[in-house]
């Protein structure tokens, strides 16, 4: 079986066509880190780190450190060791968890490209197709109109909403998105931005309004597990918790405490190790899952969705973090409909 002979890692940096904002902060360009891995037999594979300040507490900056370090823990191991390779990255790089989930993406990648297989197959075996929704920032309800009518244009059926300031005004949004798209499935995510005494109140200003939704994702800041749980217990519509849930003892602590009815997966936050471990956790409380995304390329995108293919696992498909790039690694097309394509993950890099 190969080892790992090298890993180079690079700047990856592109505009984005309008800005990205959410509860607790904006994003004007796409500042991540492409990782490449090959082995000693010669097969490459690549990962991606999507670090994003204000969710990760990380930089390009950090994550370039952090990768390089990663270079001279990991070089000379085995590539099918990929559970001890996520140990060692955790020992060493704490906190740096998108610099660690793209290390072990491309590790991943290089594994399954040697074995002549997708990532689906690695981790399950489906193979179908995966649709995902589309995502509206916060914007004015006339910006979120036109974004709904070009989703529903496009094929989408499920909406996510970004809400998490004023009451009033996330309300007026929402309702937009409602009344374009009727049919649609809403998910609104606050991205911690509310209190639970402003969550439920929110939840409450949509009914009397006549606003149904499917999904309230991460409504209290991350840490207030207790704050989570009263929301969830308050409303009538299930509760994600996305923030709230990193590794796998964090998921361990929302199921503890009952605080949520959906946990939401992103490798940036927990690889794809701990992906897994997540999912056995949901599974184990009866707990459904969401697959999300950070801004990243369709490097980081093809994976989580190679995961939610190969595991048939997600109710939940939030992986459009892709489409506002002013240029991609990989060709894209806006819709619903996430080819999953091998080897590996199966987007190839020119050059």
């Amino acid at each position: 079986m190969p080892t790992i002979e090298s890993i180079a890692v690079e700047e990856l940096t592109t505009p984005l066509t309008s800005p990205f904002v959410i509860a607790t902060g904006e994003q004007q360009q796409l500042t991540n880190v492409l990782i490449t891995v090959t082995l000693s037999n010669g097969v490459t594979g690549v990962g991606e780190a999507a670090p994003v300040p204000h969710i990760t507490g990380e930089t390009q900056a950090t994550a370039l450190a952090a990768c390089h370090t990663a270079r001279d823990l990991v070089v000379g191991e085995r590539v099918q060791n990929y559970r001890g390779i996520a140990a060692v990255l955790a020992a060493n790089l704490g906190p740096q968890s998108t610099a660690r989930a793209g290390v072990e993406m491309a590790v991943f990648d290089a594994f399954c490209r040697h074995l002549g297989c997708s990532l689906a197959d690695f981790v399950g075996g489906r193979d179908e197709t995966v649709r995902t929704d589309d995502t509206i920032s916060i914007v004015t309800p006339t910006v979120a109109r036109e974004h709904t009518t070009s989703s529903v244009e496009a094929g989408f059926t499920d909406l996510k909403v970004k809400v998490g300031g004023d009451i009033e005004r996330d309300a007026a949004r929402v309702s937009a998105v409602a009344d374009t798209a009727p049919d649609a499935a809403i998910t609104v995510d606050a991205n911690q931005g509310y209190t639970p005494k402003e969550a439920i109140a929110f939840v409450d200003r949509l009914h009397d309004a006549n606003v149904d939704i499917d999904l309230l994702e991460q409504p209290v800041p991350s840490e207030d597990i207790s704050g989570l749980g009263r929301v969830r217990d308050a409303v009538s519509v299930p509760v994600a918790a996305d923030e709230s849930v990193f590794t796998p003892s964090d998921a361990r602590r929302v199921t503890s405490a009952s605080a949520a009815d959906v946990l939401n997966v992103k490798l940036m936050k927990s690889g794809l190790v701990g992906a897994l471990d997540i999912l056995g956790i949901a599974r184990a409380h009866d707990l459904q899952l969401m697959i999300g995304c950070m801004l990243e390329s369709s490097i980081g995108i093809h994976t989580a969705a190679h995961l939610a293919a190969g595991t048939g696992a997600f109710d939940h498909v939030d992986l459009d973090g892709n489409f506002s790039l002013e240029t991609d690694v990989h060709p894209v097309t806006y819709g619903p409909e996430i080819d999953i394509d091998g080897p590996g993950h199966g987007v190839e890099i020119d050059g």
